[in-house]
């Protein structure tokens, strides 16, 4: 069996909206 060497992380974030100014970020996870 081989040694797997490589990592991958995948971030999602859930936001109130999509402007950047008055909408907010509420929840970030990541596996």
């Amino acid at each position: 069996m081989s040694e797997i060497t490589e990592r991958i992380v995948w971030i999602d974030c859930e936001m109130t909206g999509l402007d950047t100014v008055k909408d907010f970020l509420v929840e970030v996870s990541c596996i």
